[in-house]
C-alpha cells in the first residue's frame, strides 16, 4: 500500500522520503526510517535527514497509533510541509491523546465485520474469562500493573486454565499465546509442552534465526503455539493461525486488538478465528468484530468504554 501511494505521488511529481522499491519491502516509510539503523531511533533519523538531496513532499507512517511517540514525530516536525498519510487498524490511543496535531481529515476504511462478510477476514469466535480480579490490579502508565499480573497469573491452578482452555477450543488449531511476562511465558510453555502441545517460547533475545525458524514451523503447523510477551502484537503475518490466547488484562484497547488480528486473515481450510480472552477484555472493550466509533480529537476523561460502539 505505501509502495502504491509513493508510486501515485511520484507519478504527480513528488519526492518520496526512500525509494519505491525499498518501499515495497517495508510497512510504510516512517517505520521503515526509524527502524533501519540500530541505536537511538531518533538519532538514526537525524542522521538520514542530512543526507537527504531535498526534503520528501509526503510522508507515509504505518503504525499510525504510535504517532504521537517522540520518535514519530521528529519525522513530522523534520519536514513540517510534506504531506502525511498515517495508516493504522486502531487509531486510538491508552493515554488519550488524538492525532489533530498529526492530520487534519481521518478517511474510514471497511470495518472488520464488513470485511468479514465479504470474505476479506475470517469470522470470529471470542471466550472471554477473567482470571484476575483488576480492581486489585495497581495501575502503572494507564495499564494494568503487569508485575503484579504476571506475579498472580503464575500460579499452578491458573496456568493450568489457559491450557485446558487451549485444548477444549483449540486443540487442532495453530496459533499465538500473549503473556504477562517472559517468566510467565516460560512458565506457559514449559505447561503447554507438558500436555502435548507443540509449543515454543519467542522472546526480545531470541536470536534472528532461530526467530525466523519458529514462525516458519508455526506457519507450516510444525509447531502449534508460539508464546510470546510483546513481540507478535503488531506486524506479525501467519495466515494461517486460526487461535489467539491473550492471557493478561489491558486497558488499552488498541493492544487488545491488534494482538487479536494476527489471526484475522484468510487461508486455505480456514473457516474462523477462536479467541481466548483471559482477562476479560472483550467485555472491557468489545469484541474485535465490533464496529467502533474513531475520532481524531483527544479522548475526554472518564470515558468508560476506550472506542465508543457503533450500532
Amino acid at each position: 500500500f505505501a509502495a502504491d501511494f509513493a508510486a501515485v505521488r511520484l507519478g504527480e511529481g513528488g519526492t518520496p522520503l526512500l525509494p519505491v522499491e525499498r518501499l515495497a519491502d517495508s510497512t510504510g516509510v516512517a517505520e521503515l526510517w526509524l527502524k533501519e539503523e540500530s541505536g537511538n531511533p531518533t538519532q538514526s533519523f537525524k542522521a538520514r535527514a542530512t543526507r537527504l538531496l531535498r526534503d520528501p513532499d509526503y510522508l507515509v507512517m504505518d503504525e499510525a497509533h504510535l504517532a504521537m511517540a517522540q520518535t514519530y514525530r521528529a519525522v513530522a516536525e523534520r519536514f513540517p510541509a510534506a504531506c502525511r498519510l498515517l495508516v493504522t487498524a486502531t487509531p486510538w490511543r491508552l493515554d488519550r491523546r488524538g492525532f489533530m496535531s498529526l492530520s487534519s481529515a481521518m478517511v474510514l476504511g471497511a470495518t472488520v465485520s464488513e470485511l468479514v462478510q465479504d470474505g476479506s477476514l475470517v469470522p470470529v469466535r471470542t471466550f472471554s474469562h477473567p482470571l484476575l480480579d483488576t480492581t486489585k490490579l495497581h495501575t502503572v502508565a494507564g495499564d494494568y500493573d503487569l508485575g503484579e499480573q504476571s506475579r498472580l497469573l503464575c500460579n499452578d491452578f491458573l496456568l493450568g486454565d489457559v491450557v485446558k482452555h487451549w485444548q477444549q477450543h483449540a486443540t487442532d488449531r495453530t496459533g499465538i499465546v500473549f503473556a504477562s511476562s517472559v517468566g510467565h511465558g516460560a512458565l506457559l510453555t514449559e505447561r503447554f509442552t507438558a500436555a502435548g502441545i507443540g509449543a515454543r517460547l519467542l522472546t526480545g533475545e531470541t536470536r534472528s534465526d532461530e526467530r525466523r525458524a519458529m514462525l516458519d514451523d508455526l506457519r507450516a503447523g510444525r509447531v502449534q503455539a508460539v508464546v510470546n510477551f510483546g513481540v507478535l502484537t503488531e506486524g506479525f503475518d501467519a495466515p494461517s493461525i486460526s487461535a489467539i490466547s491473550f492471557v493478561r488484562a489491558t486497558k488499552s484497547m488498541s493492544l487488545f486488538l491488534q494482538a487479536c488480528g494476527r489471526g484475522l486473515r484468510p487461508a486455505p481450510g480456514k473457516t474462523d478465528l477462536v479467541v481466548l480472552d483471559h482477562g476479560a477484555n472483550a467485555l472491557r472493550h468489545g469484541t474485535i468484530d465490533c464496529d467502533r466509533v474513531w475520532t481524531l480529537a483527544d479522548r475526554p476523561k472518564g470515558q468508560k468504554r476506550e472506542a465508543p460502539l457503533g450500532k
